[in-house]
């Protein structure tokens, strides 16, 4: 699987209704500029998401492992140091890289297999 532009969640402004981070409502215009606007990943080839998956049947065994990579689509808040003694900190918003991997394995049993008559009792 290749996604070569990936698009990303919109957190909206601090102290809407979904924004991930729960402020009091209405937000003051100090604890907002607490919270950057998101960096979001350059649309580029280089952060393109791609996957390959495999499986398969061995020895009575089914098989299947997984790899993928790509930009996360919800942000992960970063806490920056401030630009004064009045705002001490910052929160920023960046969509991290990640890369998942996995498999499963699994011992296939006895199978059943019916025609429709059997199913209907005939």
């Amino acid at each position: 699987m290749w996604i070569p532009f990936q698009t990303f969640d919109d957190i909206g402004k601090p102290g809407a209704d979904f924004y991930p981070v729960p402020l009091p409502s209405p937000t003051s215009q100090s604890v907002a500029s607490a919270f950057l606007n998101p960096v979001k990943p350059a649309q580029t080839l280089s952060n393109s998401a791609y996957g390959i998956r495999a499986n398969t049947l061995l020895s009575g065994w089914d098989l299947a492992a997984f790899y993928y990579r790509s930009c996360d689509v919800s942000p992960t808040f970063y806490r920056l140091p401030g630009p004064s003694a009045a705002q001490p900190f910052v929160f920023q918003p960046q969509h991290d890289r990640i890369w998942q991997i996995g498999g499963t394995a699994s011992k296939a049993g006895p199978r059943l297999h019916r025609g429709a008559a059997g199913l209907l009792g005939q």
